[in-house]
């Protein structure tokens, strides 16, 4: 009876490929193999012998002592560890001297395959005032490599402290709001004032101190410097104190008495405020705020593209850990692009046609936001005369237009046939939506017919007559053709993008 033995080569085999591994391993290593013990938040702390190993210098006679020490993370799914960071500390024992710290050598490093102690000159960091400290994200696993040099011996103590930051959830939710807001900030009026006003007192403020302080025995340069810095540092009630201080030495040069000091110091506080202020507003008035109300483009623009790589930069820096931030910038951007994408059309009110407060005087706004509704004229012309045929002109009523056509109107029939533009609000049957193309073809094609219509007529010779020394020629460069585009689409459309978006947003 024959014995089978199937098994035994594959044994064979698996028990040399095991022990060529460890052959392979302690001719790679510079010492006998050892066991890494490493520190998590479960054992925070171990004490570390560094043990003798070949030097890697040549011509070197120096032995070196060394140790290597896993730092083991958590998990990504942990998001509570968010806002959290590793501090490791690396404290010599008490019978190494203070004079010998320096020959304590640590290389905080992330590559396993690197060998021990064989860090870059560079990386290496000596242990100063008795400590050394680095911070770590708790999702990464890392490597203390301790090194002694110098032939001393002895051992350190690792440590592992798990730190709160809590400001980085601040940073998380400013950066995700900014990153809404920023289309609608942009292009919000009174933020810019607010702000120009606030930056103008400011600024009011340091000239005034500026100027007040060159008197001041310390010189220009350095009393400068305290008033920025002071500003910068928050240090509001030195500097109010300051102020205040000499405001009433100037007040008492003047002869002013003690009980007239408060009152012209609130005064003159008062005034500095407003001068602030209207710097500011005038600022916004002359560069930022366009003749329509409106902020300008580039303005608006820049200000808008601003905010989103101010909150983008606020979302990566809310996590230590930059895959975890990196998801988090991407994650908002996504959510920030699904939101903005969604047509919020049909869910909105059509706006009415207020006059906006920041208008200049003598400027009209154009009934851009508001749709309207095209029928025929059954009234006076706006030349004002009576217009007899059906077909002359259209007239503006109180229903909102988006760009849609009826098209179950007979265009080729003559008489009293009719045109009739229906708002997307309205569920009207035939409807048809403009495209972009479309639409300006349509634009063209009406107006087009409608001025030759109006020139056509009696009463528009007549009106040219009496009015030939109003009528102005624009040069034909393009202006020409923005003027006529803004009026003739100013109520009939939707409000347009100002300018082209980079990549729709």
């Amino acid at each position: 009876m024959k014995t089978k033995i199937p098994h035994k080569p594959s044994s064979t085999l698996l028990l040399l490929l095991i022990f060529h591994n460890l052959i392979w391993v302690s001719f790679c290593s510079d010492h006998d193999p050892i066991e890494l013990k490493g520190i998590d938040v479960g054992h925070p702390a171990i004490d570390v012998t560094p043990i003798p190993i070949h030097s890697t210098s040549q011509g070197s006679k120096d032995i070196e002592f060394c140790k290597r020490v896993p730092v083991h993370g958590v998990s990504r799914i942990k998001l509570q560890n968010y806002a959290k960071a590793y501090r490791v500390m690396v404290v010599p024992s008490v019978v190494i001297p203070d004079k010998w710290h320096s020959k304590i050598h640590i290389c905080f490093h992330q590559n396993a395959s690197l060998g021990l102690c064989q860090c870059e000159q560079d990386d290496w960091k000596s242990v100063h005032k008795g400590v050394w400290s680095s911070t770590m994200s708790t999702y990464e696993q890392r490597f203390i490599d301790v090194k002694f040099v110098g032939g001393i011996s002895g051992s350190v103590t690792v440590t592992l402290d798990e730190v709160s930051q809590g400001w980085r959830y601040v940073l998380l939710a400013v950066g995700t709001t900014l990153l809404f807001l920023a289309p609608f900030v942009s292009e919000w009026v009174p933020f810019y004032y607010t702000s120009s006003m606030a930056i103008g007192v400011f600024a009011v403020v340091l000239i005034l101190l500026y100027q007040g302080m060159k008197l001041l025995p310390t010189g220009r340069k350095s009393a400068f410097y305290l008033s920025m810095y002071t500003s910068l540092l928050g240090a509001g009630s030195f500097l109010v104190h300051y102020v205040a201080v000499f405001v009433n030495s100037i007040l008492s040069n003047f002869g002013f008495s003690q009980e007239m000091q408060n009152p012209v110091s609130v005064f003159l506080l008062l005034l500095i405020i407003l001068l602030g202020a209207g710097l500011g507003y005038w600022l916004v008035r002359k560069y930022v705020i366009s003749e329509d109300g409106d902020v300008d483009d580039g303005v608006a623009l820049f200000i808008k593209w601003a905010m989103r790589v101010i909150a983008v930069t606020c979302i990566f820096l809310s996590s230590i850990d930059t895959p975890l931030a990196t998801t988090a910038v991407i994650t908002c951007l996504t959510l920030y692009y699904v939101v903005t994408s969604i047509n919020w059309q049909d869910v909105q009110a059509p706006s009415l046609d207020v006059p906006k407060l920041w208008q200049w005087s003598g400027q009209r706004t154009p009934k851009v936001g508001r749709a309207e509704f095209l029928s025929r004229p059954k009234n006076v012309s706006p030349l004002g005369n009576q217009w007899n045929a059906p077909r002359n002109s259209f007239a503006w009523s109180d229903s909102p237009v988006k760009g849609t056509l009826n098209t179950s109107g007979d265009r080729g029939s003559t008489g009293g046939s009719q045109d009739d533009f229906y708002s997307t609000f309205h569920r009207t049957p035939n409807r048809k939506r403009f495209s972009k193309k479309e639409w300006e073809e349509f634009t063209e094609e009406s107006t087009r017919d409608s001025v030759n219509e109006l020139t056509s007529t009696p009463e528009f010779t007549e009106w040219v007559i009496k009015n030939a020394n109003r009528i102005k020629l624009l040069p034909d460069n393009g202006s020409d053709g923005e003027v006529s585009g803004s009026d003739s689409t100013d109520g009939y459309l939707v409000k347009n993008p100002k300018k082209s978006r980079f990549f729709g947003w």
